[in-house]
């Protein structure tokens, strides 16, 4: 310790502070992608670090997060790195999981011949303005629909009795 009546500056007293802890954490220490820069004081009873990705994000980090490692990168980097994982995921058909599900629903324009089962009007050739109806119990597909008609089905399957009562409403 500084002899009495010594100023230490803030930065100089978190760093004494630290070190008088269980986590002993010094400056340019590497927790996976981040590097701890400096004390950056109490939150909540939780010691924080300003810490920098090596994207070069500074970001404010708990100390018992970069200790037990639930923060090794700063959320962009994190989700590149999820990226990259998703597209080398291969499925049982191959490809990625998006080819897969593109593969999946040309067969069902194609199956359906380009037409909605609900409104019976032709399906954009766009796969990405169709909808895959599915069922929510059971997550089996169904068809390809419009948007607006599998908007329309999720509300009549979430709504029992509404068709009924729209149709007397209607003819009454």
């Amino acid at each position: 310790m500084p002899a009495k009546g010594t100023h230490l500056s803030e930065s100089a007293k978190m760093l004494l502070q630290v070190r008088n802890t269980k986590y002993h954490i010094v400056p340019e220490q590497k927790f996976g992608s981040w590097t701890a820069i400096r004390p950056a004081g109490t939150v909540y009873g939780q010691r924080r670090w300003i810490c920098r990705c090596v994207c070069g994000q500074e970001k404010t980090v708990a100390v018992t997060h970069l200790i037990n490692k639930n923060s090794t990168q700063c959320v962009a980097c994190a989700g590149k790195e999820l990226s990259k994982r998703r597209y080398c995921n291969r499925y049982a058909k191959g490809g990625t999981r998006v080819q897969w599900v593109e593969r999946k629903m040309r067969e069902l324009w194609d199956l359906q011949k380009g037409i909605c089962p609900i409104c019976v009007e032709p399906l954009s050739e766009n796969l990405s303005e169709c909808a895959w109806d599915h069922n929510h119990k059971t997550g089996e597909g169904r068809r390809l629909l419009h948007r607006g008609c599998n908007v329309f089905i999720g509300f009549i399957e979430n709504h029992p009795g509404v068709v009924e009562r729209s149709q007397e409403y209607l003819h009454a």
